[in-house]
C-alpha cells in the first residue's frame, strides 16, 4: 500500500449507522475549492476569506437541490490534524446523506481515502512520530480509562521524548567516538574507553526499566483472558452473572444448563478482561451435545491468561471436582481456586484461594482484585510510559543487543584501546540508533509504514 501526500482525499470519519451527527473529512491542497462547489454558506461569504479553526453553518447542495443543512469546520494548513488544509462536514448522521455527500467530494475531484491515509499525512508532515500515530489506533480501540490514559500518554509524546533523549546520548557518543577515529593517528581519544562503557551500560539499564513495563503495557492494550472452570451445578453462569453485574447466563439448578462458552468483556480496575463461561467438565459423558461443549471448553482454557477453579465449598470436594482440578494442571494459564455459596454453612477442610458468594456478591470485589494481581498488572499508574506494541519491544530488544555487543567490545577496548575495536564499538552503536528510530519513525521501512497505517479505520 502506497499514499499520495499531494491530492485530495475524503471519507467518512465517523461509524456507520444511523445517528444523530456524521462527520465527513476533506483535506488537501483542492478542498476548499470542492467544498466551494456544494457548500452554500449563510450567511454567504467567500470561503478562502475564512480564517482557520472556525466553523460556518449552510447547506450541501448538488446543483439546486438541497442534501442536507450541515456544520463545516475549516482548519487551514499548517495548523491542521494532518497539516493540510481540512475540512470537517458535520452532517446528520444518515447513511443516505453521508454518501452523497461523499460521492459528490469525489465528483468535484476528491479521492476516497485510505485506512488511515489522514494520519499517514500527519506524520508525513511532521506533526506526530511513528509512535504518537500508533497512539491514535489505541485510542480508538481503547477498552478501559486506564488503557486510554496510556495512550493519549503516548500521543502527547510520553514514548517519544524518553526514545529521542536515548538517541540523542547515541548521536553524541558516536559523534565523540568519530571524531576520535579521524583523529588516530595523533592519539586523540575525546573519550576515555571507560567513559564510552559506562554510557552504553547506563543506556542498556534504562532500556531495562521501559522493556520491564511490556507485560502490563501490552495488557492495557489487548486485554486478560479470563476462564470459569469447575464441575457442572457449581455457579460459573452465577460467577459470570455476578462479575458482570447484569444476567448474561442462565442459571438454573440442574447440572449442564450451560451447554456453550459465553464470552463477554469487562473492566476490572482498569484492565480489559474477557471472561468466559464455559460448560461444567465431566470426566465421562456420553451426550454428542455434552462432547461438543467440551470441545469448545477446552478451547477456552488453552487460550486462557487465568483460570477460575471454582468449587462449591458448603459440600465437601466431589469426585468431578477433583477431575477438573487435575485437567486444568495441562493448561498454562494460572489457576486461582475460588469457592463458592460462602454464604451457606462451610464444609470443613476447603480452604479455597477464595471465598465468595454469587447469591449476595460477597467476596466478589476481593475475586476481581485477586485477578489484577495474579495478571501482574495491579501496580499504580505512575504516568510513565509503557510499553504496549511488540514492535516497539522487537526494536528496544534489537537496540539492547546491538549495544550489549558494543559493551563486550569496549570492554575488551578499555585494556588494548585499539582504533579496529572501536570501529566496531561505533557499528553497533549505529545499529543500535537505527532500531530506536524505528519506533518514531526516524528510520522505519516502508513497508512497516504501510502495515502500521493500513490497520488504522477509514476516516482517521
Amino acid at each position: 500500500m502506497s499514499y499520495a501526500v499531494d491530492d485530495t482525499i475524503v471519507a467518512i470519519a465517523t461509524a456507520r449507522g444511523a445517528a444523530g451527527i456524521g462527520v465527513i473529512r476533506l483535506c488537501g491542497p483542492g478542498a476548499l475549492t470542492i467544498l466551494s462547489n456544494i457548500f452554500r454558506p449563510s450567511p454567504v461569504f467567500s470561503l478562502p476569506d475564512w480564517p482557520s479553526h472556525t466553523s460556518h453553518h449552510g447547506r450541501i447542495t448538488d446543483k439546486d437541490t438541497v442534501v442536507d443543512e450541515v456544520l463545516v469546520t475549516y482548519f487551514k494548513t499548517p495548523a491542521s490534524y494532518t497539516g493540510d488544509d481540512t475540512i470537517e462536514v458535520s452532517a446528520h448522521g444518515s447513511a443516505v446523506i453521508l454518501d452523497t455527500i461523499l460521492h459528490l467530494c469525489c465528483a468535484g475531484g476528491a479521492r476516497l481515502a485510505q485506512p488511515g491515509e489522514f494520519t499517514f499525512r500527519a506524520f508525513a508532515n511532521g506533526k506526530m512520530d511513528l509512535a504518537e500515530a500508533e497512539a491514535v489506533a489505541d485510542i480508538i480501540a481503547a477498552k478501559t480509562t486506564r488503557a486510554a490514559a496510556s495512550a493519549v500518554r503516548q500521543l502527547q509524546g510520553g514514548l517519544s521524548h524518553t526514545i529521542e533523549a536515548w538517541r540523542k546520548k547515541l548521536v553524541d557518543l558516536l559523534s565523540a567516538i568519530e571524531v576520535s577515529l579521524d583523529y588516530g593517528d595523533e592519539n586523540i581519544r575525546f573519550l576515555h574507553p571507560n567513559e564510552i562503557r559506562d554510557r552504553i551500560k547506563a543506556l542498556c539499564a534504562d532500556i531495562d526499566i521501559l522493556l520491564a513495563t511490556a507485560a502490563k503495557g501490552m495488557l492495557l492494550r489487548n486485554g486478560l483472558r479470563v476462564s470459569i472452570a469447575g464441575a457442572p451445578n457449581v455457579g460459573k453462569s452465577s460467577l459470570l452473572n455476578a462479575l458482570l453485574a447484569r444476567d448474561r447466563a442462565i442459571v438454573s439448578d440442574i447440572a449442564g444448563t450451560t451447554r456453550d462458552v459465553i464470552e463477554e468483556l469487562l473492566d476490572i480496575q482498569g484492565i480489559p478482561v474477557v471472561i468466559t463461561d464455559t460448560a461444567g467438565l465431566r470426566e465421562h459423558t456420553t451426550d454428542p451435545l455434552e462432547k461438543h461443549s467440551h470441545e469448545r471448553t477446552t478451547r477456552a482454557l488453552k487460550t486462557a491468561d487465568i483460570i477460575l477453579w471454582l468449587t462449591d465449598t458448603s459440600r465437601p470436594l466431589s469426585p468431578a471436582d477433583m477431575y477438573v482440578r487435575d485437567a486444568l494442571k495441562q493448561y498454562p494459564a494460572k489457576i486461582i481456586p475460588v469457592g463458592n455459596k460462602s454464604d451457606l454453612p462451610q464444609c470443613e477442610g476447603i480452604i479455597p484461594a477464595l471465598r465468595i458468594s454469587t447469591k449476595t456478591g460477597a467476596g466478589i470485589k476481593d475475586l476481581e482484585t485477586a485477578i489484577v494481581a495474579t495478571a501482574n498488572a495491579a501496580t499504580p499508574d505512575s504516568g510513565e510510559p509503557l510499553l504496549t506494541s511488540t514492535r516497539h519491544q522487537d526494536a528496544l530488544l534489537r537496540t539492547q543487543r546491538a549495544l550489549n555487543v558494543a559493551l563486550t567490545i569496549g570492554n575488551h577496548s578499555a585494556s588494548q584501546e585499539t582504533d579496529s575495536e572501536e570501529v566496531l564499538v561505533a557499528e553497533h552503536l549505529r545499529q543500535a540508533l537505527r532500531a530506536l528510530g524505528e519506533i518514531t519513525g526516524a528510520t522505519t521501512p516502508e513497508d512497516i509504514l504501510a502495515n502500521i497505517f493500513s490497520r488504522f479505520c477509514v476516516g482517521k
